[in-house]
């Protein structure tokens, strides 16, 4: 027999199921839009960094602060994919419980 409490606890992983299925989706749009700028900002500091270094007027506190740059856009990337990767998880899990 099926308890009442069992249902809710199903109805609640289910729920927290599609909610990751739709960050996924919402993180992959973001990460479509976002990728190639990301990109090129990652280029142009970078850039910027060994022009500055070639004519010595690179700062330690510039390169940090560049260093800190790229390190920002890196982790929006890594976060954005941390949620599609749980987001198709989540979406292989409802497909193998929809099976049963």
């Amino acid at each position: 027999m099926v308890r009442p409490q069992d249902l809710n606890k199903l109805s609640s992983i289910q729920n927290d199921r599609l909610v990751s299925i739709e960050q996924g989706r919402h993180a992959q749009a973001a990460l479509g839009y976002t990728q190639a700028t990301i990109a090129r900002l990652e280029q142009a500091i970078l850039t910027l960094l060994i022009s500055k270094h070639h004519s010595g007027n690179l700062s330690e506190g510039e390169m940090r602060g560049a260093v800190g740059e790229i390190a920002g856009l890196r982790r929006l990337a890594t976060s954005l994919i941390g949620d599609i990767r749980r987001g198709e998880a989540a979406a292989e899990k409802e497909i193998v419980d929809a099976q049963r």
